[in-house]
């Protein structure tokens, strides 16, 4: 008798990705991130324009060919102030993977690539982490919950900046190392050994961007929330060995370690400490309410003023402290909101303190919508586990609570989209993003302003730029010493430019002595605006006409002084033309072939180039006029 045995019963596609997402349920999550992420901002992808810093880090393409040369330059070499070898190694991989022609689509896709890589790190602490509840019990977060916090983080409209812009890309790489830091200590810390994965971890963050060097301070305030008491020695071991990489690296001499140390000195002094800190608890007050109510976002640091801005989110803050604070006399809340729900908030100032304006100045100012990139995860990670706990407490007498409230979530998540969404376009385009920056926010920022009337005296609109200068570069009792000398320089500096378009020469350089025999000059480039480049070719070569080669050469060393923290070309290319003017051919030679090696394409430099080496060959022949002309260089 034959017998027959059914046919097995296969998965088709659909069936089989199913199963496969109900078997691997974290992973399916990871993939909607992706998906998600890909999404929203995937049409960065196609977006070429350059936004202010840019032009720093990627502006120069000779500098980003993989080659020794340009690793050791910029293991060495800070930008903005500080040294960010990582990121800069980053950009020389996209140079490497996608050439010229899709360097900016490759530079946008591994911004994405690490916002996505963010947001699995996220989720996995979120999963990690377990909640204890004034009844003494611990909940872990469930799945659905830890996604839909991080789908919130992730697509906030806050994380434009960060995704979107190409010189932020530090951002989403420096979060990444550390978040991972903080996973690998805290999993360590359960079985009470060292992490030495989280301190290579943080080193490598800190080479990105010193955003994570209050880790220690955070890592601190997880094991309380972890272990809802304090244990000093075995804090102590575990905390020390980060502790001693960030000291270290405080310690560490870097190029603008005297300046910072004399800011931070400056900052703290009774003269100072009461602006910085109206400024820090704004600022601690913007970032809390903007994490859930995203209005007022600002493309560039708007500048603070206590005229202007509303005291509303400081006094938020103040209350929801207070609330915790106040609930926590109570017994049965006690242990809950000391040990869990206060740490959650502290973690989030501890983790903007580099970034609030407290010790030091941030850029040109304090409060950025894109520092927010780190911190808002410590309170939406303290929402989403206070959502949960509440639902669980709730659930046996309202049992469709949960899904009303997830409903809610879903909700709010669409609606940061659509912000984030219409928001978005203000980083793709240049004109957009400078336009929104100088007439949208009612106390702009003087270095958009500045960029924008540079911009205009490059394409000879003098009148237009002239009233923009009148109407937007105010003065402001608010801002910092530096920037109010920078706006005062810089409005002489048009009216300079100006009266030499306008064949006034001697009204022109009456002004612009002023502004180079100014002890404080360099503050006149706090932005690269191009405004200075005008002025220094205009008054060099007024002096060069007149035969007064030293006067040009020391006008030219001005112009390359004020470049020299934000611009390396520029200020190569004026030093070239200083002591060309010394007749120091040589020296010219130097700086100008460096110029030439980080902007090939700059013909006129070529030709100093081929100039300096002429003259000094020339120099270096044996014959009465070259004995002679050394001569008269020697004296």
């Amino acid at each position: 008798m034959e017998v027959h045995t059914p046919p097995t019963p296969t998965l088709s596609a659909p069936a089989g990705i199913r199963q496969w997402l109900k078997n691997h349920p974290d992973a399916a999550w990871k993939i909607l991130f992706a998906l998600a992420v890909l999404l929203v901002f995937g049409r960065c992808l196609l977006a070429k324009d350059r936004l202010s810093d840019d032009v720093l880090y990627i502006g120069r393409g000779e500098l980003l060919r993989f080659n020794w040369t340009n690793i050791c330059y910029w293991w060495k070499t800070p930008i903005l102030g500080l040294r960010s070898p990582l990121l800069m190694y980053s950009y020389m991989l996209d140079r490497l993977l996608w050439g010229e022609k899709l360097f900016s689509c490759g530079c946008h896709l591994q911004n994405l690539v690490w916002h996505v890589l963010c947001c699995s790190a996220l989720y996995r602490l979120a999963r990690m982490l377990t909640w204890r509840c004034a009844d003494g019990s611990r909940l872990r977060l469930p799945r659905i919950y830890a996604g839909l916090m991080v789908l919130v983080w992730a697509l906030h409209p806050q994380r434009v900046e960060s995704v979107v812009w190409m010189a932020e890309r530090k951002d989403g790489l420096s979060t990444f190392l550390g978040l991972w830091a903080l996973i690998l200590f805290i999993r360590a810390s359960r079985r009470e050994k060292i992490s030495w994965g989280a301190v290579l971890l943080l080193f490598l963050s800190l080479l990105v961007k010193p955003m994570f060097a209050t880790l220690p301070a955070l890592a601190a305030l997880f094991l309380l929330f972890d272990r809802q008491k304090i244990e000093w020695r075995s804090w102590i071991k575990l905390l020390l060995p980060m502790s001693l990489l960030i000291l270290g690296y405080v310690a560490y001499p870097q190029p603008s370690g005297a300046a910072l140390h004399t800011e931070m000195a400056k900052n703290i002094s009774g003269l100072q400490l009461y602006q910085r800190l109206q400024i820090s608890l704004n600022n601690y007050g913007l970032y809390f309410c903007k994490t859930f109510v995203p209005l007022n976002l600002s493309p560039l640091y708007p500048h603070y003023n206590p005229e202007l801005d509303s005291r509303l989110p400081v006094v938020i803050l103040a209350a929801v402290f207070a609330l915790v604070l106040g609930l926590s006399f109570r017994r049965e809340y006690r242990q809950m909101l000391l040990g869990a729900v206060l740490p959650g908030l502290l973690a989030f100032l501890v983790a903007l303190l580099p970034v609030v304006g407290l010790l030091v100045s941030v850029g040109n100012t304090d409060f950025a919508d894109r520092y927010s990139y780190f911190p808002s995860m410590f309170l939406l990670l303290l929402c989403a586990f206070l959502l949960y706990a509440w639902c669980r407490h709730k659930q046996w007498s309202r049992p469709g609570l949960p899904r009303v409230l997830l409903l809610f979530v879903v909700a709010y998540l669409i609606l940061m989209v659509v912000i984030t969404s219409v928001y978005m376009p203000v980083w793709l385009y240049k004109n957009e993003n400078l336009y929104a920056t100088v007439y949208y926010p009612l106390n702009p920022n003087p270095s958009a302003v500045k960029v924008l009337i540079g911009s205009l005296l490059w394409d000879g609109q003098d009148e237009e730029a002239v009233q923009l200068c009148r109407e937007k570069l105010r003065e402001n009792p608010h801002y910092a010493r530096n920037i109010s000398k920078s706006n005062e320089l810089f409005r002489k500096a048009v009216q300079a430019i100006v009266l030499f378009r306008q064949q006034k020469p001697k009204q022109a350089m009456a002004i612009s002595k002023e502004i180079f025999f100014d002890p404080e000059q360099w503050t006149l480039n706090l932005t690269n605006s191009g405004v200075p480049h005008i002025l220094v070719v205009y008054v060099g070569e007024y002096f060069t006409d007149l035969g007064e080669d030293e006067a040009a050469a020391f006008v030219y060393e001005c112009g390359a002084n004020m470049y020299a923290f934000f611009d390396s070309y520029v200020t190569a290319f004026f030093r070239g033309y200083a002591a060309f003017g010394r007749k120091q051919y040589a020296q010219a030679a130097e700086h100008f072939a460096w110029a030439h090696r980080v902007c090939p394409e700059v013909e006129g430099v070529k030709q100093m180039l081929d100039l300096s080496r002429q003259w000094q060959n020339l120099l270096q022949m044996d014959s009465p006029p070259t004995r002679l002309l050394r001569q008269k260089q020697q004296q």
